[in-house]
């Protein structure tokens, strides 16, 4: 039983071998003695190092673009050479509406300054009145003790008034009393005199006492509670006032936000009307270099990129409606081109940088180009689309220039990563599992003998043999102990 790694390989070159033309027995190979190269078989791609990617990149517009003229691929333009043009029509209403936007936002933002000024005039009016009010209340406040000095004096000239006349009619009452003692006066009209002249009296001095507890009610409530009261009122006013002015300024702050606001839609509305009248110039696409012209990515790496390029290049189209912020046309020169390649993992330990190359265009079977390996990846990547396989990407260099060559055409390279000198080698074919060794079927006396052989280092094509075959040995490509 062959072993799975050399049973690829042993398919491989029975594939390329001719049809037996007789029986299997002679189906036999001597085993040699040289140099064994080991060499590692890639497929790639060529990649243009010098180009220039094609997209759309408006600053506003995001949507899809229609074409309505494009270049052929394959095409060598110069320099200004106008590479594909779309329709303006969708961009035209976008611009169209943007700019009715921005009158919208113009209408807003005099709206919004008009309710500021508004709020300004009302705030200010309301400053003022509640500023008078204050002025006054201060004013009262102020005007407060001399206002209680005159009451309290003009009750005090009122009590010193009553007391007079009270003084004066007792003055009079003892004047009639006297009169009546010298018997001048008649007894009926003395009488009704003295009873006059005592009530009076005593009218007096109750007139007097309601006047005496008035002022002192004037000077110990009436009088402070007045005081309290006004700057109760005074402070009450202030406090009012320094309310709307905090609430004015809040207000009016509210509405200045609503200006700036309306400002900032205004400043955006109208610079997406002017981007989008740059975008329409966008709609031209010409060409920024020399070169040749491709569809869509040239040489990408991400298999992802892929699959967005190539579907974006069945659109590239008259009539094709293409997305923008995507490279749709790559112009590049042929001068200068790298190859690409994807290596297996178990083959990126013979490859570093510097090993010489032979490159093979699939187009071109008998082309031979030598060159050289420059970059050797360290990370792997995914190898497909939904696949788990990883690979690592290398990239080879070439002298020269080939004028069939162009980018994306798909190659095979040869690695010429070392060589074992003086090795014993034979076909991968001729060796077999036997269990957990290996064997070849070596021929003594013109009959098949099982030999159990130590295999070395393989190129895929030819295996050293480290033990248990010789130079010049023959050896069977089959199993002729099965017959």
């Amino acid at each position: 039983m062959r072993s799975p790694a050399l049973l690829l390989s042993a398919l491989c070159l029975l594939a390329a071998l001719p049809a037996p033309a007789a029986e299997p027995a002679r189906l036999t190979v001597t085993a040699e003695k040289k140099d064994l190269p080991i060499d590692v078989e890639c497929t790639g791609f060529f990649k243009a190092e010098d180009k220039t990617e094609i997209a759309v990149e408006p600053e506003e517009y995001s949507g899809s673009l229609i074409v309505t003229k494009i270049v052929p691929e394959g095409k060598a333009v110069k320099e200004g050479d106008l590479l594909i043009k779309f329709d303006k029509q969708e961009m035209k209403k976008a611009a169209a509406k943007a700019e009715t936007d921005a009158t919208d936002a113009a209408l807003k933002l005099d709206k919004a300054k008009a309710a500021l000024e508004s709020k300004r005039i009302e705030r200010d009016a309301a400053l003022q009145k509640a500023r008078k009010d204050l002025e006054l209340a201060d004013r009262k406040l102020a005007n407060q003790p001399a206002l209680a000095a005159i009451k309290t004096e003009k009750s005090r000239l009122k009590i010193h008034g009553g007391e007079n006349q009270l003084a004066d009619a007792r003055v009079n009452l003892k004047q009639l009393e006297q009169m009546y003692q010298h018997r001048e006066l008649h007894t009926d009209t003395e009488a009704i005199l003295l009873e006059r002249q005592r009530r009076g009296i005593e009218d007096m001095e109750k007139e007097i006492g309601q006047a005496r507890r008035e002022l002192a009610q004037l000077e110990t409530q009436e009088i402070p509670t007045e005081r309290d009261e006004l700057e109760l009122g005074a402070a009450q006013r202030k406090a009012e006032l320094r309310k709307l002015e905090v609430e004015s300024e809040v207000a009016l702050a509210e509405k200045q936000v609503e200006v700036t606001k309306a400002e900032a839609a205004l400043k955006q509305a109208t610079d997406v009307v002017a981007a989008l009248q740059r975008d329409q110039e966008k709609l031209s696409v010409r060409s920024p270099r020399a070169g040749v012209v491709f569809y869509g990515e040239i040489g990408s790496d991400n298999p992802l990129g892929i699959v967005i390029s190539q579907q974006s290049m069945k659109d590239l189209r008259i009539g094709g409606r293409v997305q923008t912020h995507h490279v749709l046309l790559t112009v590049a020169s042929m001068e200068r081109l790298s190859v690409v390649m994807k290596v297996m993992e178990n083959d990126i330990q013979h490859l570093k940088a510097g090993l010489p190359v032979t490159i093979r265009p699939d187009a071109f079977g008998e082309l031979q180009i030598p060159g050289k390996l420059t970059e050797v990846s360290q990370v792997a990547t995914q190898g497909q689309l939904f696949s788990e396989v990883r690979q690592f990407t290398v990239k080879a260099v070439y002298e020269g220039s080939f004028a069939q060559l162009r980018a994306g055409m798909s190659c095979r390279v040869t690695a010429h990563a070392d060589k074992v000198p003086d090795a014993v080698q034979v076909p991968v074919l001729a060796v077999f599992e036997a269990g957990e060794a290996h064997c070849c079927y070596v021929q003594e006396g013109g009959k098949p003998v099982k030999r159990t052989i130590k295999p070395g280092a393989t190129n895929g094509k030819m295996v050293q043999i480290l033990e248990g075959v010789t130079a010049g040995e023959t050896v069977y490509l089959y199993d002729p102990l099965r017959e």
